[in-house]
């Protein structure tokens, strides 16, 4: 019986990623090859720091950086004998984001992220031109500011209000911030200073680690958060209170306020209700509260970790992180742990929209053809679901019907530097006669007796015969 190779696909990575190469359904020995000349050699790949499971079925590779357009192909042999696959392309490209963790869009269509590895929060429109809304990259910090003279530290959630203003939930300054459409940066509750639980005022108020955040229509922010496991309610004043879950107590049940534990929520979305759904990750559960703060499990079976799809406890989670709520009513969840793209209806049934469980990679395609790595958050505006691929560094675009892309980002062209017009030009000099120029002062004087004497020699003229 003949050998077959299955089929390898071409692979994507963002500089500093890692990425997989994976061939399903062989029975063999396997070896991994990589070709650097276009393939016209390939060479036997080894474990290394680069370089995993080079004899399995999925050859991973970290820390993407040299080596883009490089071959990769596997030999398996069989006891029919030995046969090398196809060779794939491993493109490396740019990572304009290093570690995007928390997206969010404003009204008139432009999406926000939150880099926890470069301390920014930047923008980027529908035709993928990226700008800077705040921060410097590689400068953590707590400082208030406009533009890059602010600091964050290890921003992980960002809310956007109808009038552009964006929150941030700055998780290693324990604080929420407020950027305004101009760019200016000011903190609205919590200290850099303390980290705690106590409710109260702006400043006054502390949190431990925010890592999840939700705006409602009413002006009101909700919290997840984590380190303290609840969900605190930040009014429009800054005014901090507990809304659900006990400070410092981490568990699964349900129940109204504190009577409800969570176990390290992180990411928070709101339906047109009122509802707040909450992935509460260590948990593997995604969490309902009411307006009136009673807190059910949608979906999930707390403490056991999986990728099945099913409804309400039949289904099972990985470490979720993100979760946004479509037009539909659906929940969208970033399913990190598995490195999927899960949806559950409002009646808990739980599907796969795109990725493998246990298979990470920045690949593009249809559904479980496409690959992720460790998503830790999406929005859903429009009917598309926008996914900040966390492990790879990269925005990726799910359209109707799990097409998965990846979006192509540039970095805006700055505006061109002010010209400063030149100051007018002081007036010449009076001149005195002679050249070009003004008349002088002397002219000005004598002009009234050259036009007289010119008018009597005129007239004596025309009292003389002519010749």
């Amino acid at each position: 019986m003949p050998v077959i190779a299955t089929p390898l696909r071409a692979q994507l990575v963002t500089t500093g990623g890692t990425v997989s190469f994976f061939a399903p359904g062989t029975s063999g020995t396997v070896q991994w090859q990589i070709s650097t000349d276009g393939g016209a050699t390939f060479t036997n790949l080894a474990n290394n720091a680069t370089f995993s499971g080079v004899t399995t079925r999925t050859l991973t590779v970290s820390n993407a950086g040299a080596g883009n357009g490089a071959l990769y192909r596997y030999v398996l042999t069989a006891p029919g004998g030995s046969v090398a696959s196809n060779a794939a392309r491993l493109t490396v490209a740019e990572a304009f984001f290093p570690m995007p963790v928390a997206l969010a869009t404003d009204a008139a269509g432009n999406f926000y992220v939150a880099d926890s590895a470069s301390d920014t929060i930047q923008r980027f429109t529908n035709a993928g031109e990226i700008t800077l809304v705040a921060g410097t990259a590689g400068q953590a910090g707590s400082a208030d500011g406009t533009g890059a003279a602010a600091r964050f530290n290890d921003p992980s959630a960002l809310a956007v209000a109808p009038d552009g203003t964006v929150f941030v939930a700055d998780t290693a300054n324990a604080t929420l911030r407020r950027i305004s459409a101009a760019g200016v940066v000011t903190t609205l509750a919590g200290s850099a200073t303390a980290r705690g639980n106590t409710d109260g005022p702006g400043a006054q108020a502390t949190f431990s680690a925010p890592a999840g955040l939700a705006r409602d229509a009413a002006g009101v922010l909700f919290v997840a958060d984590s380190a303290t496991h609840t969900i605190r309610r930040v009014a429009a004043d800054g005014t901090v209170s507990t809304f659900a879950g006990l400070a410092g107590a981490a568990g699964t049940a349900d129940g109204t306020g504190a009577a409800a534990r969570f176990n390290r929520p992180t990411g928070l979305a709101l339906d047109a209700s009122g509802n707040l759904f909450v992935a509460d990750t260590t948990n593997n559960t995604l969490r309902r509260i009411t307006p009136a703060g009673a807190v059910t499990t949608l979906a999930g079976l707390a403490g056991v970790s999986g990728s099945t799809d099913g409804t309400g406890s039949g289904a099972l989670f990985n470490g979720p992180a993100g979760v946004a709520v479509n037009g539909a009513g659906n929940v969208l969840v970033a399913d990190t742990g598995n490195s999927t793209i899960r949806q559950i209806t409002p009646a808990g049934t739980v599907t796969t929209v795109a990725g493998l469980s246990g298979i990470a990679g920045l690949t593009d395609g249809t559904g479980a053809d496409a690959w992720f790595n460790q998503p830790r958050a999406l929005v859903a505006p429009g009917g598309e679901i926008t996914v900040a691929d966390t492990g790879n560094a990269a925005l990726r675009r799910i359209a109707a019907g799990g097409v998965v892309t990846t979006l192509q980002l540039a970095r805006a062209a700055a505006p061109p530097p002010a010209v400063t017009p030149p100051a007018p030009a002081a007036p010449p000099p009076a001149s005195s006669g002679g050249g070009g120029g003004a008349p002088g002062a002397a002219f000005s004087i004598l002009l009234p007796l050259l036009l007289l004497l010119a008018r009597r020699a005129r007239e004596s003229g025309a009292g003389r015969p002519g010749r």
